[in-house]
């Protein structure tokens, strides 16, 4: 009587162990598709484009512009959006299509490109950080 008692609770102890092993490869194997999915969502991650309606967003974020580069029709806004603790700046590489205040955190700057071409630019405080608006 007392062995079937024990064989019984192993029985149990793995069957709950089982189930809770099953729950958590369920949940990686989810978290998986959903990075999968977003890696095939996103296959050119420092490239962006939009088919949607203006004004085009670039985000500031870990100190790098992202996308890296934005391709826009001419006439079209682009939004620069500063999720990082510090302040940045969005200057021109060349010339002074590009010239913003310091943006705070939560802030944003836009601009309309008027002008077909290449707009390379970057933050006048952190000159690593760089980007570039291809207006077509």
């Amino acid at each position: 009587m007392k062995k079937n008692k024990i064989i019984f609770g192993a029985i149990i102890i793995l069957l709950i162990l089982g189930i809770g092993l099953y729950f958590v490869l369920q949940k990686n194997n989810t978290n998986n598709q959903n990075n999968t999915n977003n890696q095939n969502n996103l296959s050119s991650s420092n490239l962006g484009t939009s088919t949607g309606p203006l004004p085009y967003q670039v985000t500031i974020a870990e100190y790098k512009f992202s996308p890296q580069i934005t391709i826009v029709p001419k006439g079209s806004v682009v939004v620069w959006a500063n999720n990082d603790p510090v302040a940045h700046t969005i200057t021109s590489d060349n010339g002074t299509e590009l010239a913003s205040p310091l943006i705070g955190t939560g802030n944003s700057y836009s601009h309309t490109f008027n002008i077909s071409g290449t707009f390379d630019y970057h933050c006048s405080i952190h000159s690593m950080m760089k980007g570039e608006v291809i207006v077509q």
